[in-house]
């Protein structure tokens, strides 16, 4: 039996790792909790708000994991900070996202569609690595970044925590901000 996974946050981020976590077949999507808006509501598809965000605890067993679809990392690291450890923390990967076998991706954290991580490169906890992202050899991503749409990252390059690109924006190698 697979694990169920219920996402946090109703929004269009939300929307697309619901998307990533149904393609990858590897949990059962549970459904969305959100603060705004009402159980019933329907979010993706059939997939709709179970609970609302202040009841999540009614959800939490052992075959359920969470991710933050929230795109803001403040909010992210906010929830994060509320939630643990009473939690297990899923990673979420596309299918269509190419890894290395020894990258090292953080709990809480999405790989989205055609994203590339290259060899030896380290993704912080609760990072989101976008839709189209190139993340070359030997880098460090921090935790709580967001590296958007069509981010190039060059080879050893080391990315501070909370970090959010810009569309497109390249970090030529060996940056270190």
């Amino acid at each position: 039996m697979k694990e169920g996974i219920v996402i946090i946050g109703a929004g269009g981020h939300g929307k697309v790792i619901a998307d990533a976590i149904i393609k990858a077949g590897k949990c059962d999507l549970k459904g969305f909790v959100d603060s705004k808006l009402p159980v019933g509501t329907k979010v993706f598809g059939d997939y709709e708000i179970i609970e609302s965000q202040e009841n999540i605890a009614t959800l939490i067993n052992n075959s359920t994991l969470f991710i933050i679809g929230i795109g803001n990392n403040e909010v992210r690291k906010k929830i994060q900070e509320q939630l643990s450890p009473s939690i297990s923390w899923a990673t979420v990967v596309h299918p269509s996202a190419v890894i290395s076998y020894n990258v090292r991706i953080g709990e809480g954290s999405v790989v989205l569609a055609n994203a590339v991580i290259n060899a030896d490169t380290k993704v912080g906890a609760f990072t989101i690595v976008d839709s189209g992202v190139i993340v070359d050899h030997e880098c460090e991503i921090g935790d709580f970044s967001h590296l958007t749409i069509g981010t190039l990252v060059g080879s050893n390059s080391k990315l501070k925590s909370g970090l959010k690109s810009s569309l497109g924006q390249v970090f030529n190698p060996f940056t270190e901000i």
